[in-house]
């Protein structure tokens, strides 16, 4: 009986030594692929080799089931063992690369959902920006049932701005007919800051939330004009400081992508409208918030 081929390498990977490191990690013995990786990921740098993630996820895709193991490993990999200004942090990014390209293949569609959700959390940005560009690489695939998951994910700061993220990229955007799936995204991120404690607005989640609602209605105005301008004017009559400014940014953005100042005259008005009263500098007398004490020993 003759004994079965190992995987043809596949077009995109094109560096036979790390082919056969996925066939020894495949195997159980991922430490040749661990020393490997991070040596051509371009990292600790602006911009990891995504390409070679990609193509290192589509041939553990390839390996099927077998590459169970593996996968997990790499996703494993925590801050300690692979800090985000390290070339390690690239092998958590294959991994999440990994989770996408299983999810393409039809393997393990929920398990492979869940934990790119859990990753979305993760506190290096390095991870987060795999994830979003996992989820990009995803959307061409699609079908109902993926954005019904990804509604699960705005429960969360970092995951919320995760999907925003994704979703406000223009060939994305370009797919898309109508503008009620990705408003409706964006309905609910800016429900979750807006409702947001006074204790989570110190959080580095609340933070990245706040900064991608600045961001992403600019990106997703060049695709749903009209739509998008309407959606700005109705949400600048939040009494949030940090939302107000998310959205006098996502103006600012749009004027310099080229977008005609009539658009937002309506944001203006609301803004205005619904700003809080100054207070009177000569009528002002500042915190009084323990003035009523007594001082001891006087």
């Amino acid at each position: 009986m003759s004994r079965p081929q190992s995987p043809t390498p596949p077009t995109t990977l094109r560096d036979p030594a790390i082919f056969a490191a996925l066939e020894e990690a495949v195997g159980g013995d991922a430490r040749k692929l661990f020393e490997l990786l991070p040596w051509k990921s371009g990292l600790p740098g602006p911009k990891p080799n995504y390409p070679l993630a990609q193509a290192v996820a589509e041939q553990i895709a390839a390996f099927g089931r077998k590459g169970n193991k593996l996968v997990r490993a790499l996703c494993d990999l925590d801050p300690d063992h692979a800090p985000a200004e390290h070339s390690r942090v690239f092998l958590p990014i294959c991994g999440v690369f990994s989770l996408a390209a299983r999810w393409k293949a039809n393997l393990d569609r929920p398990g492979a959902m869940a934990r790119l959700q859990a990753l979305a959390e993760d506190e290096r940005r390095p991870v987060r920006e795999a994830v979003v560009h996992a989820l990009r690489s995803m959307i061409g695939a699609a079908d109902e049932s993926f954005f019904e998951a990804l509604s699960a994910w705005m429960d969360g700061y970092l995951q919320a701005a995760t999907v925003l993220d994704a979703l406000s990229e223009r060939h994305v955007l370009d797919g898309m007919k109508e503008p009620e799936r990705v408003l409706g995204f964006l309905d609910r991120a800016f429900a979750l800051a807006e409702s947001a404690p006074r204790a989570h607005q110190r959080t580095q989640g609340y933070r990245v939330l706040v900064r991608v609602l600045g961001e992403a209605p600019a990106s997703i105005l060049n695709r749903f004009p009209d739509e998008v301008a309407e959606w700005l004017a109705e949400r600048a009559t939040t009494k949030s400081r940090d939302l107000r400014e998310a959205v006098e940014r996502g103006i600012e953005r749009a004027r310099k992508a080229g977008h005609g100042e009539a658009r937002f005259e309506e944001v203006a008005r609301a803004l205005e409208k619904s700003a809080p009263p100054r207070r009177d500098p000569l009528t002002y007398v500042g915190p009084t918030r323990g003035r009523g004490r007594k001082r001891r020993g006087k």
